[in-house]
């Protein structure tokens, strides 16, 4: 179940930032787009969720932070360090990621 006045790219979320009249969005993207946002539109009010103060910040995750391409091509190319995923999680993934796919 989607709730969402807009879902897309990079380059759509800052075209859509631009265009649109609102003055006010709440945003479930990265910091570094947000920073964008607010340097191309500083008339407009960029809200990130979930908020920076929170216990785990979606917008600024330290866990991805820990990945590089280094590792991930370490892993492909050795199969050491795997994450095994339990079945039902992983289509429950699958099916997110696909989602994003479809929509982008």
């Amino acid at each position: 179940h989607l709730v969402s006045d807009f879902v897309g790219s990079t380059a759509a979320l800052l075209d859509i930032a631009k265009n649109s009249s609102s003055d006010k969005f709440i945003v479930v993207t990265e910091p570094g787009i947000i920073y964008q946002m607010q340097r191309e539109c500083p008339d407009k009010t960029f809200i990130p969720a979930p908020p920076t103060d929170s216990d785990c910040g979606c917008n600024d995750c330290s866990y991805m932070k820990l990945n590089s391409l280094e590792k991930i091509y370490d892993v492909l190319l050795n199969e050491k360090n795997e994450i095994n995923v339990d079945e039902q999680e992983r289509l429950k993934a699958e099916k997110s990621i696909l989602r994003m796919l479809e929509l982008s």
